[in-house]
């Protein structure tokens, strides 16, 4: 609401309320994603020198509405997302691919056994981008009779309150970022982002309709080929990059930068024994840098690489067997556990096995038909 460019009448009104002096008053400033910056877009990152730290921000919003000694209580998760929440990502092709992606995923939801806290009708909001994605998704979605409810700002009042009145016994809820935040809506199962969202901040707070009060949730995104880099910028943003591409990446870089200071070595040590055959004496100035073999450049390179890379290896990784994809497959919403251990081999035979019971099933059913 403090962004540039938006609400200008609170902007006026924080200014007024700052003259008049702030005597006792005291000031409380709640969100989700306070100390979130995000990537600025292309057309105006050259005119800004240095990215936002989380702390300047909060000072330049501390300073605007007027907090002197301002105390900052930061219990932001990693990641900026609740503890509770599972997030996947569907990826398609096309529109048609999305919408054929969005139908097949309602369709499945809507009879899962997982509630969030009754086990009355699931309830799903699927985010758009604009009021005419989600007008246009109202109207498939009612021709395949999934029977959704549309939340909007082109929407009369009574509407939207009749819309979350409904919403509240169950079912789909079509809405812009209206309903993202300010809206106190219960024990919602499942939020789908049929669009990548612009910015992280609306990511974080759409996703945090579900997974509230330490109860689990979902959150789906799906993808297109064309939102690729908005969605990896969106992932740098959250710091949910893949661990284990960016964990080869750095250990590429790693070995690199070693190589590098092998070569100088070598090539050094290549120097300093020809001039002591040739019996000539030169000062450590005249001879080139690159062949140092103390380069203090380079090592300071390599150490900070070698941390980001241990950090990483730190980091646990999801399991064998876990599918994103369908993560009520068990019945249940269930969060991954690292630590039982399974032979290869045994893993290999199961999977096997599996893929054995499905051939059987399709020629059973085949038999019957």
């Amino acid at each position: 609401m403090l962004e540039a460019g938006h609400f200008q009448e609170l902007k006026d009104l924080l200014e007024r309320i700052n003259k008049e002096g702030a005597g006792r008053r005291q000031n409380f400033v709640y969100s989700a994603t306070l100390s979130l910056v995000h990537e600025v877009p292309k057309r105006i990152r050259g005119k800004i020198r240095r990215r936002q730290t989380p702390g300047q921000k909060l000072h330049s919003l501390a300073e605007l509405i007027g907090l002197k000694d301002p105390k900052i209580v930061d219990v932001t998760p990693e990641g900026a997302t609740a503890g509770g929440l599972v997030e996947t990502r569907l990826t398609s092709s096309s529109l048609i691919d999305r919408d054929v992606r969005l139908a097949s995923l309602l369709t499945y939801l809507a009879h899962s056994p997982f509630s969030a806290g009754s086990a009355s009708a699931s309830r799903t909001i699927v985010f758009c981008n604009s009021v005419g994605g989600v007008r246009r998704l109202g109207g498939l979605l009612t021709a395949l009779q999934l029977s959704p409810y549309l939340l909007h700002a082109g929407m009369q009042q009574r509407q939207r309150l009749r819309s979350l009145e409904r919403f509240s016994r169950g079912g789909i809820l079509l809405a812009t970022d209206v309903a993202a935040r300010g809206l106190d809506l219960p024990l919602v199962d499942h939020v789908v982002h049929f669009q990548v969202p612009r910015t992280s901040e609306t990511y974080v707070h759409r996703s945090g309709r579900t997974a509230r009060a330490n109860r689990e949730g979902l959150s789906v995104l799906l993808v297109e080929p064309k939102e690729v880099p908005l969605y990896e910028r969106l992932c740098r943003t959250l710091g949910k990059v893949n661990l284990v591409k960016e964990r080869v990446r750095l250990a590429r870089e790693v070995d690199f930068v070693e190589h590098q200071l092998r070569r100088s070595n070598a090539e050094g040590n290549w120097i300093q024994k020809t001039m002591k055959d040739a019996d000539i004496i030169l000062d450590e100035e005249e001879i080139p840098k690159k062949y140092n073999l103390d380069n203090p450049q380079l090592k300071k390179e390599l150490k900070v690489k070698k941390k980001k890379l241990e950090a990483l290896l730190r980091k646990t990784l999801l399991p064998m067997g876990f599918s994103p994809r369908y993560p009520t497959m068990n019945g249940k919403l269930e969060i991954p556990k690292i630590g039982a251990e399974v032979k290869t081999v045994d893993a290999v035979k199961s999977k096997l096995v599996e893929r054995e019971k499905k051939k059987g099933s399709k020629w059973k059913r085949k038999q019957n038909s």
